[in-house]
């Protein structure tokens, strides 16, 4: 059975704070589930999958922005929560 599962994001620091190597550990993360997970933000979807997307997003995201997590999915409630450590747990809210 699919489960969808958003969470929204506010980043308390600057975006800069993502260095490759974490955002490469979040697709990673994302590529060992079985659920796609999308980033949303002003209308705009990627998927969480795709480096090339992950760097062209963190490069744009500022500080006190927020944006959508979302997870679609058998195991979309595993993946959400693993994926919102990676963005720190403070900023994560409901």
């Amino acid at each position: 059975m699919k489960k969808i599962c958003s969470k929204t994001v506010s980043m308390t620091q600057d975006a800069s704070k993502f260095t490759i190597q974490k955002i490469t550990n979040f697709v990673n993360i994302s590529r060992s589930y079985q659920s796609n997970v999308f980033l949303c933000k002003n209308g705009v979807t990627l998927q969480a999958k795709k480096l090339s997307c992950l760097v062209t997003f963190f490069m744009m995201l500022r500080k006190d922005e927020s944006f959508l997590l979302i997870t679609e999915g058998a195991d979309a409630d595993s993946a959400i929560q693993q994926l919102l450590q990676q963005l720190t747990p403070s900023q994560a809210t409901t």
